[in-house]
């Protein structure tokens, strides 16, 4: 794929994102193993950002789609965004329900994440 087409398909995917997308606080688990062998931490913010969070519907075989029977939404993300892991947590502007990040794709053109929406007490 020669690269003036990859930087025209990230332009188009960095303008969806701007258009349709929200700021997202992502947060990071962070532990540390004390002198006792026990890990402590918790989660972490470490970047807010646009993501274009989306979430599946109607029905679907996930082993002809292959993605996680637990995801609930996708995150769009620009391709020179911040790299998730999976375990990652996205809390997006104005929610009060934060998602676990299950895996992540990158794409020639961009980033997209499974997300699986929480409700948390």
């Amino acid at each position: 794929m020669s690269v003036e087409f990859r930087l025209g398909m990230r332009d188009e995917i960095q303008a969806l994102v701007e258009e349709w997308g929200k700021n997202c606080t992502i947060s990071r688990n962070v532990t540390v193993t004390g002198a006792d062998g026990k890990e402590s931490g918790g989660f972490v913010d470490q970047v807010t950002e646009t993501l274009w969070i989306q979430p599946i519907g109607g029905g679907s075989d996930v082993k002809v789609k292959g993605i996680d029977e637990e995801t609930t939404h996708f995150a769009w993300q620009n391709y020179s965004g911040f790299a998730m892991t999976a375990k990652d947590r996205i809390l997006q502007s104005g929610d009060i329900f934060k998602y676990d990040v299950i895996r992540v794709h990158i794409k020639e053109a961009h980033r997209i994440s499974e997300l699986k929406q929480v409700t948390r007490s």
